[in-house]
């Protein structure tokens, strides 16, 4: 027999907390930008916002021999966030089950309102 791990259930409040925590975190991002010689580079940069990704790889481009002056003003910053992978699993016989439940559910909804 194999044992299940069982894991728990978080209530709307815990959830609400993760997705504020989860804000706040760190993301990788790759900012890319063109130089007043219309060379465009990229940078990766980790860093808790926007502007923060912005500022660092502002930093680093203009540290680096091979960019030529990046223009102020309408110069546009291209900021990629790289989101973190989310896998999920399900059987079919759950996927099969819930999905015609959720057809179901909506087509009464719907015949109430006609």
């Amino acid at each position: 027999m194999r044992s299940r791990t069982l894991l728990p259930t978080l209530s709307s409040e815990q959830k609400a907390n993760s997705a504020a925590l989860l804000s706040m975190a760190l993301r990788s991002c790759q900012v890319s930008c063109r130089d007043l010689a219309g060379t465009e580079h990229a940078v990766e940069v980790t860093a808790e916002s926007l502007y923060e990704a912005v500022a660092q790889a502002l930093g680093i481009l203009r540290g680096d021999q091979w960019v030529e002056e990046i223009g102020e003003g309408l110069t546009a910053l291209h900021v990629r966030v790289k989101q973190r992978a989310v896998e999920h699993r399900v059987r079919m016989k759950d996927f099969s089950g819930r999905w015609k439940a959720r057809g179901r559910r909506r087509q009464s909804v719907r015949g109430k309102g006609s």
